[in-house]
């Protein structure tokens, strides 16, 4: 009788997940640049349109800004 190996699931990342991913990539000075200008450079290579990532972005740069105000 042959074991099983165990089942991993790989969690798929959700759309914001994979954009805050590839923006926390950047360097310092390009994470500075506006989501207008961000969103086309971080859609290329993914599923979403650049309105979308520009979406996600503006609720990421929103969280850094209140982490950045409790800090």
């Amino acid at each position: 009788m042959e074991e099983e190996a165990p089942v991993h699931e790989e969690r798929v990342l959700s759309g914001a997940e994979v954009v805050a991913a590839r923006y926390r990539e950047l360097p310092a000075e390009e994470r500075a640049r506006s989501a207008n200008a961000l969103a086309p450079l971080l859609a290329e290579g993914t599923d979403y349109t650049v309105g979308t990532v520009r979406k996600y972005l503006g609720g990421i740069k929103c969280t850094e800004r209140q982490t950045a105000a409790y800090h």
